[in-house]
């Protein structure tokens, strides 16, 4: 099997650079460090311990006891974190019984994995840092061990003292039988935990033992994926980018601080960017087999969901998706919660039960609740929870109710304990949902919901039940999907809402919309507002007292308007933006500090904005001609027909232009249709005109490419202004199908060679091709062209060599494509046996996302055409029949790496990178592979990816015959003995016979290069010459060897040059 990989020598440099500085580092601690084997097992790491830190190779230590690790002391391992139960990759503790890593104090745990019945296990022990470690408790095959039942898998225990410093980064727990992280203390003295830090951290498929087991083993409180307080006090933590999916019960989990240790046993606690999917599992299961001390274990709340929090915490740019609940208070006070989305919550999107608020408010602002299952908030018996400018976006309601307030009604319960009123503030946007939206009710009475904010849909007649105030609550009919309305009063940053800079104010106002306004007369105060769509109209007050307001749109020049009006008057569109691009937009109006003479002062206010989202999208869904199969010399009419797939109708007496291009060349166009559009609506046009005042193209002979493209001048605003040509290809008639024969050898000599052709037109007339020119042709070389006028054609061959050769042609050649370009009949052929070219816009190369199709390309690429990203981890598959592929593609400045599969298999990862651009390169070969079907996939790594062509090989006959000739490569010490190993502290010759087989002088290197056992370059060496023609030389290099040579090989292989970098021979691997 061949495969070429291309390395330059600043490659090399810099492998050989990191390699050096790699193994510096690694000799300043080598004397602080024990090296132990995974023969050695558990007891190898105790014993270890004892006397130092421990360093651990990739493989499985067996472990039958709790491994203890004493003060100040460290273990390291090998780490793949995205195959983390892989033993040739990582380093694998194994318990086949319940057993720990229990670090005492100042300890750093990092890269490593435990699979079976491990856990990490600190008890009152501080300063300690787990960082990549993997933890799963499922067995070697990966089988889940429900009746293994384990509390946690990184469980931190303050029980007899407060402990601090307790950090965690890059750690999974996945398949645990309990919580992925449980921070606890003793039920009597809840001891504190100052300083725990989790980063980058995943917890998943938790309280498998109690789940698995369908209640027969484990507990079903133990189950969350962070429980970050348990019994403990907490102060200074930190959870952040974290994420937990498939948890029994919460994903995130803090419990009732006022339960252990009063509302001052949790201080400054953060969660920040962390995300939880399907939390609350439990919920699923049938009756709970355990009671658990109340009748209440198995019922909804029991299974918590995404984030359970309960006191002094801040909660910011967080989600929770599918959850039990997605977010749950849980006897929460002084919770401040910021920008968290709520998505397809099963229960209540948000929970606030039981007293949450009654003490300290909880704050929930610029908060989302979208498509959530029982109701998106629910305020059972909480008090004094305020909800700020929160968005309900269909609701699911399926208790009937978007919104419920309710007072305890468990009586015997909870009844006798928290049955006394309720207060909630609730500011809310309401969009879609259930028919009612809010009912507060209980049967102490004075219990209250207060509702402000608005709602946008069809509701029932009182969508409000109970004590509900919802004076300050408006309702609109469902708006047009082409009108947006967004009151002053919607506040944020996200598109439809105001976004206020300055000093603002904000009042009622009964004639203004929504019986609100806002307010400044301070200077160079604005606001804005963003927003997708095509238009945007300002409407607010004018008043004695108003000045100048200066409006632009993205930022580009103001427009000044004058708000003064000798009497007050509402609700004036003052400002209606010009049809912009669909598109993402910014709204901003300042205050000038500038009035008109008669005003009394400088106000302007904001009262609402009116967005134009509707547009018409044009696209062409067919291309026509007359006549529809055209002949040479026919005189050809295009139709095209217009599809309008927008959302609106387009303008009337606007011309909907057509422009018809042929290979890329206008030929005609249309500009009479001037009538609307209306939405899925087609009508088909017809050319009217062209550049030479006809509307006709006279047809010449060949296959064409017709682009229509609408709107081409860009007289209609649309919704995507990208999509509006379509492609179709045209055969006219006329040039001849051939098939060439030859004599066995031809002799080129840079001159010409006749060679008779002949073959049949399209139309079946017999074609004499007597005088065809043959310039030279190469049986490696697998294109070709014939240039014909349907009497005689030249055969030309794409590069030029400019020796004599003398050529075998084993068989006929037959015509694979034809296409017509510049005029010229272009034919690509190849011979049985030889490899064969694939275009990059073969319908069976399947692209991802984010390709693009370049079908002009300037560069020299083969035909003109490539599929190029910019995007990371896109890729593109082909499936093929043969032996080996070559991956055509252009090599430039701005080209990066890509890793190369094979049948599902990682090759390797090759540059594309070069200081000038080279196209139709080779940069990855491989042959010898088994006949049949394989498949090639190339991810793009970042930077640019390109895709030009792949060569197929269908057997291996068609590998080309190399210029240079490579023997046996022999290795020898310094003295020219032949050596069969690698010897620590020697030198190490290499040396190959190279022979020239062309008739003139080319250049050849030897490169010779020792690799570690990760397949990293530690040195090189290299030795070039030109060799003359037929000549035959020896080439040797060499170095001398470190001395560890352990797992070390030498690869020995000969390229063309440094330059050029094109492989001349296999790689030669020692020994």
């Amino acid at each position: 099997m061949r495969k070429i990989k291309t390395i330059s020598k600043k490659i090399l440099a810099s492998f050989l650079t990191i390699v050096i500085l790699s193994t510096f580092i690694v000799s300043v601690s080598a004397g602080e460090a024990i090296a132990v084997d995974p023969e050695q097992g558990g007891a190898g790491i105790i014993t270890a311990l004892q006397t130092g830190n421990v360093i651990l190779s990739a493989g499985i230590y067996y472990c039958s006891s709790d491994i203890v690790v004493p003060d100040g002391r460290n273990i390291t391992g090998v780490h793949d974190p995205d195959d983390p139960r892989n033993p040739q990759k990582n380093s694998i503790l194994y318990f086949e019984s319940r057993g720990c890593i229990s670090p005492k104090g100042n300890n750093t745990l990092s890269r490593f994995s435990i699979l079976g019945a491990g856990y990490v296990y600190m008890i009152n022990a501080s300063n300690i840092k787990c960082e990549d470690i993997y933890i799963t408790h499922q067995d070697l095959n990966g089988n889940s061990q429900p009746s293994a039942y384990l509390p946690a898998a990184f469980h931190c225990l303050a029980e007899d003292n407060d402990i601090s410093n307790i950090r965690y980064n890059c750690c999974i727990a996945e398949h645990v039988n309990g919580h992925g992280w449980q921070n606890d203390s003793n039920s009597d003295n809840h001891y504190w935990i100052r300083g725990l830090t989790i980063t980058n951290c995943r917890a998943s498929y938790t309280g498998e033992a109690f789940l698995l087991s369908g209640g027969e083993d484990g507990w079903p409180w133990d189950g969350s994926g962070f429980t970050f307080q348990e019994r403990c006090k907490l102060e200074d933590a930190y959870i952040a980018n974290c994420i937990a999916e498939y948890t029994l019960i919460s994903g995130f989990h803090q419990e009732a601080a006022g339960m252990f240790g009063g509302f001052s046993g949790a201080k400054n606690i953060i969660l920040e960017n962390c995300k939880s999917y399907y939390s609350g599992t439990k919920g699923s299961m049938p009756e709970n087999p355990y009671g658990c001390g109340d009748d209440r274990s198995n019922g909804e709340w029991w299974t918590f969901g995404g984030f359970t929090i309960a006191a002094n915490a801040i909660v910011r740019d967080c989600e929770a998706h599918y959850g039990w609940m997605n977010f749950m208070g849980w006897w929460s006070q002084n919770v401040k919660v910021e920008r968290f989305l709520s998505y397809g919550s099963i229960s209540a999107g948000y929970l606030l039960p039981v007293e949450s608020g009654c003490n300290i408010s909880n704050t929930f602002t610029d908060c989302v609740s979208e498509n959530d299952g029982k109701c998106a908030l629910n305020l059972y018996a909480g008090s004094n929870n305020t909800f700020t400018n929160f968005t309900v976006k269909d609701c699911q309601a399926t208790s009937g109710w978007q919104i419920l307030a309710n007072g305890c009604t468990d009586a015997g319960y909870w009844g006798d304990l928290y049955a006394y009123p309720y207060t909630n503030n609730v500011n809310c946007h309401i969009i879609g949902g259930g028919l009612k939206i809010a009912k507060c009710y209980d049967d102490t009475n004075g219990s209250k919901l207060i509702l402000s904010g608005d709602a946008a849909g069809e509701y029932a007649e009182n969508p409000f039940s109970g004590a509900v105030d919802h004076s300050g609550f408006s309702i609109t009919p469902t708006l047009p999907d082409e009108t947006t309305i967004v009151n002053d009063a919607i506040m944020g940053t996200s598109n439809n809402k105001f976004e206020y800079v300055g000093t603002w104010g904000h009042d009622t106002e009964p004639e203004a919309y929504n019986d609100d306004d806002s307010y400044s007369c301070t200077p160079d105060d604005y606001y804005q507002v963003r927003f997708t769509g095509m238009q945007i109209a300002i409407y607010a007050s004018k008043a004695p007292n108003h000045g100048k307001v200066a409006i632009s749109i993205d930022n580009g020049p103001e427009t000044i308007v004058d708000l003064y009006y000798p009497v007050k008057v509402h609700q004036t569109n003052y400002y209606t933006s010009q049809m912009l691009e669909y598109g993402e937009h910014i709204l901003k109006v300042r205050v000038t500090g500038t009035k008109n003479d008669d005003s009394t002062d400088y106000f302007i206010t904001a009262d609402r904005v009116e967005i134009t989202s509707a547009a018409p999208d044009l696209v062409i869904t067919d291309i026509l001609s007359e006549p529809a199969n055209p002949a040479v010399g026919d005189e050809v009419i295009f139709k095209a027909t217009i599809k309008n797939q927008g959302n609106a109708a387009t303008p009337d007496d606007v011309i909907h232009g057509i422009a018809f291009f042929v290979d890329g060349d206008v030929a005609s166009w249309s500009d009479s249709h001037m009538s609307s559009i209306a939405l899925g609506e087609s009508v088909t046009v017809t050319a009217n005109g062209g550049p030479e005042g006809s509307a006709a193209w006279t047809a010449t002979a060949g296959i064409h490419t017709v682009r229509a493209w609408v709107d081409d001048v860009d007289r209609i605003k649309e919704q995507d202004e990208e999509n509006n040509t379509y492609e179709k290809d045209i055969l006219v008639t006329g040039p001849p199908s051939i098939t060439l024969t030859a004599e066995q050898k031809i002799l080129c000599s840079g001159g010409t060679t006749t060679l008779a052709l002949t073959g049949k037109s399209t139309d079946g007339q017999t074609v004499d091709l007597d005088s065809t020119e043959i310039e030279y042709i190469l049986s490696s070389q697998d294109i070709a062209s014939i240039e014909a006028d349907g009497t005689s054609a030249v055969l030309r061959i794409a590069e030029d060599i400019g020796d004599i050769r003398e050529l075998e042609i084993w068989a006929d050649v037959t015509i694979d494509e034809m296409s017509l370009q510049s005029n010229k009949l272009r034919i690509y052929l190849h011979t049985p046996g030889e490899p064969v070219l694939v275009n990059d816009n073969d319908p069976d190369i399947n692209f991802s996302l984010g390709w693009t199709y370049q079908h002009d390309a300037p560069y020299g690429d083969y035909k003109s055409d490539t599929h190029w990203t910019i995007d990371p981890d896109a890729y593109f598959e082909y499936t093929f029949t043969g032996t080996g592929i070559d991956y055509i593609t252009q090599n430039g400045d701005i080209m990066g790496d890509v890793d190369i599969y094979i049948d599902g298999e990682f090759q390797e990862t090759v540059s594309c990178y070069d200081e000038e651009l080279l196209v139709q390169q080779v940069v990855y070969s491989i042959t010898g592979l088994v006949p049949g079907e394989h498949t090639i996939k190339v991810i793009n790594k970042g930077y640019c990816a390109v895709l030009d062509a792949f060569r197929i090989y269908t057997d291996t006959s068609a590998t080309p015959t190399p210029d240079l000739n490579v023997g046996d490569v022999k290795f020898t010490d310094l003295n020219g003995t032949e050596i069969a190993s690698l010897i620590g502290g020697t030198d190490i010759k290499s040396a190959a016979q190279i022979t020239n087989n062309t008739d003139r002088e080319i250049p050849a290197i030897i490169i010779i290069a020792l690799y570690d056992k990760k397949d990293r370059i530690v040195n090189y060496s290299a030795a070039s010459q030109q060799i003359g023609n037929n000549a035959v030389i020896t080439l040797e290099a060499g170095f001398k060897l470190p001395v560890n040579v352990e797992e070390h090989k030498i690869k020995v292989f000969v390229w063309n040059s440094w330059e050029g970098m094109k492989p001349r021979s296999n790689a030669v691997i020692f020994p």
